[in-house]
């Protein structure tokens, strides 16, 4: 399963890399689908501003 994960990730990363938009939204699962059924999804890590 991790090699197939891997895989999806590769493909969504060239996509993204390369400028293929149409590409891109295709592999993320088409312009109708819900961030959560996304295959992958963005890492926020927030930053705390100490004054």
């Amino acid at each position: 399963m991790l090699r197939r994960v891997v895989g999806v990730f590769d493909a969504i990363y060239e996509a993204a890399d390369s400028g293929d938009w149409a590409k891109f939204v295709e592999l993320m699962g088409g312009v109708f689908c819900k961030r959560d059924e996304q295959p992958i999804r963005p890492l926020y890590q927030e930053k705390v501003n100490e004054v």
